[in-house]
């Protein structure tokens, strides 16, 4: 639902789908927008790096909770950072020559498994076959040893990085020196429009959940909005884009060992 006020640069919006004309706003932005919301789904980024790729000057900011981070700001946080995967040339050198290692003393078990079982020393003699016997535990032990050794060993190197200019405010700590939670919802277009309200910036806020938001073209007002914008930058904590990209990927060593580390 829309209220107009007359004869007042805003209007109010209020209901399911009250995000319609801030989408319709972004999507028409010419030259800049600046997004602050705690939570960001993937078609709404997705949207502002088209509007990115289409010129427009894009600033967003979302929050982070370190003592309480739930699945919601681990979704945003994998939505607008990249995992980049390299491998480490030395390491994996030596990680394909331990699971050679490890195949080859296989490979030797196994054949020195079917002569025990084939009793080839009732043929040959026991004597000949007695270092077969001893060498066993051995060979196994060795094939063991070198799998367990490669399946630590670090082949990837991992950084993260942001697919688009994303700053994560962080609340730090407990008790009452903490930073608050940063919860504001707040939309800059062109620097001339603005929105302030409830939705955040994901699929539900903008169409499903009932929201409510003011639309302004007070251009003052954007002026305003947008120096605390840039005062909240200057003064949150921010979450580092590695240490954050740790927290929501998993980081597999190896091939062998597709576990988090």
């Amino acid at each position: 639902m829309k209220i107009e006020i007359t004869d007042k640069p805003f209007d109010v919006y209020i209901g399911t789908g009250a995000g319609s004309q801030l989408l319709s706003d972004i999507r028409g932005a010419e030259h800049r927008i600046r997004i602050m919301s705690p939570y960001i789904s993937p078609r709404e980024m997705q949207l502002l790096s088209d509007q990115a790729g289409n010129g427009c000057k894009v600033d967003c900011i979302a929050t982070i909770d370190l003592q309480q981070f739930d699945w919601r700001q681990s979704e945003t946080a994998r939505n607008v950072i990249a995992q980049e995967r390299t491998p480490r040339p030395a390491l994996l050198t030596v990680f394909r020559g331990l699971l050679g290692l490890a195949a080859a003393l296989t490979v030797a078990a196994v054949a020195g498994l079917v002569l025990l079982f084939a009793r080839l020393e009732l043929l040959l003699g026991i004597e000949l076959l007695q270092p077969l016997w001893v060498s066993f535990p051995v060979v196994i032990g060795g094939a063991v040893a070198a799998y367990g050794i490669a399946r630590l060993i670090p082949v990837h190197r991992y950084r993260y990085s942001n697919r688009f200019p994303v700053k994560f405010l962080v609340k730090n700590g407990g008790g009452t020196d903490a930073t608050p939670f940063h919860h504001v919802k707040l939309y800059l277009i062109d620097e001339r429009i603005s929105y302030l309200g409830s939705l955040n910036f994901t699929d539900a806020g903008l169409q499903t959940n009932v929201e409510s938001c003011m639309r302004s073209t007070d251009e003052e007002l954007a002026a305003e909005l947008s120096r605390y914008f840039d005062r909240v930058l200057e003064t949150y904590p921010e979450a580092e884009v590695q240490w954050l990209g740790k927290r929501v990927y998993r980081e597999a060593k190896n091939p062998l060992r597709k576990g988090a580390t």
